[in-house]
């Protein structure tokens, strides 16, 4: 039998998922929030690499209804990006369990096996300035404290359930450059970056997203 203070828990659970869903968040939620700043001395790609972000007024979520805020572009990209086996076709975001790997090709790019395919963007609209980020930075002391990225693109996604039944505690959300191989037989993705965010289940349905492990890249 259920104890009085986990009926309790559970019910305060279920009305801040009530107001969410119909006023914003429960009033002690604080929200979620990575990728945006970069602290003094954390490991970064180079400034010409694509950043992913994601920020919402939630941190709770019932796990058929996690709606993040993603934030994604490069400063920089080159146009030359053309490997001598491959010729690009497209960039695509993908969302995942978090144990996937793109080391295989594939003869459709929509369907990656183990990962969610979510949008595609057209080779040369990424690499305009619709899709470009800004940096801006704080100083304490005449010491850099941290950087702030800013961006110009972003977009409201639903985080498909299944990344949530292996219960590994974190999903992943990439941004890849598509490739066909010269003789079009099969796909490659290239410049790989990713965003992997961390969360714990709270009860059966509910799960709290927790901070992420920084800019991750591959």
């Amino acid at each position: 039998m259920k104890s009085l203070r986990t009926k309790l828990l559970q019910l305060t659970l279920a009305a801040i998922l009530l107001v969410g869903g119909t006023m914003g968040c429960g009033h002690k939620d604080l929200g979620f929030e990575t990728g945006f700043r970069e602290l003094r001395g954390e490991s970064r790609a180079p400034r010409n690499s694509i950043q992913i972000a994601a920020r919402s007024e939630c941190s709770i979520f019932d796990v058929n209804n996690v709606v993040l805020d993603f934030y994604y572009g490069h400063q920089s990209m080159s146009n030359s990006l053309a490997t001598p086996d491959g010729k690009n076709i497209c960039w695509a975001m993908y969302i995942d369990g978090g144990i996937y790997s793109f080391s295989s090709p594939s003869n459709d790019y929509h369907d990656m096996g183990g990962s969610y395919f979510v949008s595609e963007i057209p080779y040369d609209e990424f690499l305009s300035e619709s899709y470009l980020y800004t940096v801006s930075s704080s100083f304490a002391g005449g010491a850099l404290k941290y950087n702030m990225l800013h961006f110009s693109h972003n977009e409201t996604i639903t985080i498909p359930a299944g990344v949530f039944e292996n219960g590994n505690g974190e999903f992943t959300v990439r941004v890849v450059l598509i490739q066909v191989y010269v003789n079009g037989d099969y796909y490659l993705v290239r410049n790989t970056a990713r965003r992997i965010i961390q969360y714990k289940y709270i009860d059966e349905h509910t799960i709290s997203l927790m901070s992420a492990t920084g800019f991750i890249y591959s």
